[in-house]
């Protein structure tokens, strides 16, 4: 069984692959950072965004934050 944890948006990729996934924890400690972060829907599921890797970029207030280009 498989219970990835923390930010989903890492996850989300392994999550739709293995077989005995028990479940996908939402854990919004630091989503804020991202742009685009996949969201939990109504019905308790998310969907794994259509690009290659995680997909995951800082927000720009995030960039601005910690000054990164």
């Amino acid at each position: 069984e498989v219970a990835p944890h923390f930010l989903p948006g890492i996850f989300i990729q392994l999550a739709a692959a293995v077989p005995h996934l028990t479940m996908l924890e939402d854990q919004p400690t630091i989503e804020p950072l991202f742009a685009q972060m996949p969201r939990m829907e109504a019905d308790g599921y998310m969907t794994p965004p259509a690009v290659p890797g995680h997909g995951l970029e800082l927000s720009a207030d995030a960039r601005a934050e910690f000054r990164i280009g």
